[in-house]
């Protein structure tokens, strides 16, 4: 028989228990073209922004993880209910992330500063109608730890949102970049609503793929 997956709402963390989650993400996303771009080629600042982003989820969003038998999380997602979205509040760019800004390149603190609104603009003005927007759980990040991965985790977490969503009559969206994540979330009953493409400082541009589950309009 199969074992039921926990999923955990992760309200608190220490500051340890933080850096645990870092290094799930800093192990997650070794190589992934997404994050190269946002940290501007410079793996050295990895953990400062991934901090950010999980202290910015702790303070204005929602966070569920997956722990292994010794209590560890070792996958986790970080979700942002209707009504809200990362980075909200000014005090929520001073938990980590204008620190992470600092250090990256002026042509790379021009693209983040960019891109991500150019493509929150594309999604909110041309994928989504207002009133599901308005009732949109939004997922910025979800990440498994290597030595987890193929264990269903990351979708048992998407699962755990979705009936949150599904019983107010709301639904789950989340952009993804690499193929293989657009497959497998389309596998989880995801409809892809569109792709943006971005021009990096890179070689190639980024492609992200918007994708969204439950109560569609």
């Amino acid at each position: 028989m199969e074992n039921k997956i926990t999923v955990h709402h992760i309200q608190e963390c220490s500051d340890d228990q933080v850096q645990e989650l870092v290094t799930i993400c800093t192990r997650a996303f070794a190589g992934d073209f997404t994050h190269e771009v946002i940290l501007g080629g410079n793996r050295t600042i990895a953990q400062d922004y991934f901090a950010a982003i999980i202290r910015a989820g702790l303070d204005g969003g929602q966070i569920y993880g997956v722990k292994n038998d010794e209590g560890k999380v070792v996958a986790f997602g970080i979700w942002f209910p209707p009504g809200t979205r990362l980075f909200q509040r000014k005090e929520q760019l001073e938990l980590g992330y204008n620190d992470f800004f600092a250090k990256l390149t002026p042509d790379y603190q021009d693209w983040n500063k960019h891109a991500w609104s150019d493509i929150a603009k594309y999604r909110d003005e041309t994928l989504f109608t207002q009133e599901e927007a308005a009732r949109r759980w939004w997922c910025s990040h979800l990440s498994t730890d290597p030595d987890y991965q193929g264990q269903g985790f990351g979708k048992a977490i998407v699962k755990e949102v979705f009936e949150k969503a599904k019983a107010a009559n709301q639904l789950i969206a989340l952009m993804t970049e690499p193929d293989d994540n657009v497959k497998k979330y389309r596998r989880m009953g995801f409809i892809e609503r569109g792709k943006c493409k971005v021009s990096t400082p890179m070689s190639k541009d980024l492609v992200m793929h918007i994708l969204s589950a439950g109560s569609e309009t």
